[in-house]
């Protein structure tokens, strides 16, 4: 009866300490491939040294704030972090968490300092082709490695151009600086890949075109 008594109390004592584990980031239950994902990780009652966190999957580092997780390349489905209390030489597993591994939505085309999509703004001054998330729960830098420049204007034939990098390359920028009040500019077959981490690049699915106008 006595034994039974205390693996009564040790069951209910591990059951304490595992409800109060908190691993999450900005989107419950999902980290994203390719990016650095931010991860908290407490338990209250103990100090951060003692915790120990591990992934089944993907580079897991540790920073003043907590985690961060990342795995480069669409390798899995889903991570599990398990987390663990060091006691002495001993390490006593406190938990699982499960999250789903997902792809990180595509960014928005811009075609001015903070404009996008269709619309008239000015062009002459640009220079870049710059991708971006709006309403996303953490920075991601997007890289464009290439992209076509489809220029129409008032009088003769559309002018094509296909563009490498983010920055425009040297005939396009010409026509861009001749054009004239209504004429039309398309960015399209962006391919983007995604700040430090060896991702295959991505074809956006969207194009963004303007009307240039004199300001």
């Amino acid at each position: 009866m006595k034994n039974n008594f205390l693996l009564l109390l040790l069951l209910l004592g591990i059951q304490k300490v595992h409800s109060q584990l908190i691993v999450m980031n900005g989107k419950m239950n999902i980290v994203y491939y390719g990016v650095d994902n931010p991860i908290s990780f407490s338990v209250n009652g103990y100090d951060s040294k003692q915790l120990i966190l591990k992934a089944s999957c993907g580079e897991l580092r540790k920073n003043e704030d907590g985690y961060v997780w990342k795995m480069c390349g669409e390798k899995e489905a889903s991570v599990s972090f398990n987390s663990f209390l060091k006691r002495g030489n001993k390490m006593i597993a406190l938990g699982q968490s499960d999250y789903r591994i997902k792809k990180v939505p595509d960014p928005v085309i811009l075609l001015g300092p903070s404009n996008h999509g269709f619309g008239k703004i000015g062009l002459h001054n640009i220079q870049y082709i710059n991708v971006a998330l709006f309403n996303f729960d953490f920075d991601i830098k997007f890289l464009v490695t290439e992209c076509d420049i489809e220029i129409y204007k008032k009088q003769g034939d559309t002018m094509l151009f296909h563009n490498t990098g983010s920055k425009i390359n040297e005939e396009p920028i010409k026509e861009i600086r001749k054009l004239i009040e209504g004429e039309n500019i398309c960015i399209k077959n962006v391919f983007v890949t995604v700040e430090n981490c060896e991702l295959k690049e991505r074809k956006l699915k969207d194009s963004a075109c303007a009307t240039y106008y004199e300001k």
